[in-house]
């Protein structure tokens, strides 16, 4: 996630298109690559994101929203993390972008492109949604912003995650899958899944329409085996 504050209004709240979107950076690592959408933004969503430094800077730089522009890179990951029991006994999943490298490049370059194209776009100030802050203000040294960025810890990339998918898996074998292809449990006869769970893998774009249609073919699976 990197966001440009502008010298005229954005409104992001109502000003951009979710649906215009730049496929130009998917391949970019070899197979392996992002796409990029703008996002609607809500006061909360941007808060509650923003690196933390202090009330004042936080109130400072709030009032500049009008203003910003944000952009987000969407990637299919390649590692994998765990789904545990917490100390609470709640659900507690474990992921991290350091434990795979691929990931980590991808992250860098979505990083470093999405701030290429704020600057292009003649954005004043440019700032991610890292833990720490990273700021570029307009006439400091872009190149040493982009060099910061590429130097930002791993684990500090991913602003949050959305549309998890893949924690019941389906697959052949009960070895590395929770379901089989049908989306029934190996080990448990009659417990269907037919939601994001289920997909074998992430695929890398929103996957609405295709929980849709998962979800109606595990519902006449499930209808075939009563």
């Amino acid at each position: 996630m990197i966001t440009g504050v502008y010298d005229e209004p954005v409104e992001a709240w109502n000003g951009q298109l979710i649906t215009v979107m730049s496929f130009d950076f998917q391949h970019c690592l070899g197979d392996s690559g992002f796409y990029i959408s703008p996002l609607g933004l809500s006061p909360a969503t941007w808060a509650g994101q923003s690196p933390w430094t202090d009330g004042e800077e936080m109130r400072r730089h709030f009032l500049k929203f009008p203003s910003m522009a944000s952009w987000h890179s969407i990637t299919h990951d390649h590692g994998s993390g765990q789904v545990v029991l917490g100390e609470d006994g709640k659900a507690l999943v474990r992921w991290s972008m350091a434990d795979d490298e691929l990931d980590r490049e991808v992250a860098i370059r979505a990083h470093t492109e999405l701030a290429r194209v704020h600057h292009a776009a003649g954005a004043a100030e440019i700032f991610t949604f890292h833990w720490s802050p990273h700021h570029w203000r307009r006439g400091e040294d872009f190149d040493a912003y982009i060099e910061q960025l590429e130097a930002a810890p791993a684990e500090e990339y991913t602003a949050y995650s959305a549309h998890q998918m893949g924690s019941c898996r389906m697959g052949s074998s009960p070895d590395d899958a929770v379901a089989d292809g049908r989306g029934e449990l190996h080990d448990t006869r009659g417990v269907w899944v037919g939601d994001a769970s289920a997909f074998p893998t992430a695929t890398g774009v929103n996957p609405m329409v295709s929980i849709m249609v998962l979800a109606e073919r595990t519902a006449d699976r499930i209808l075939a085996a009563a």
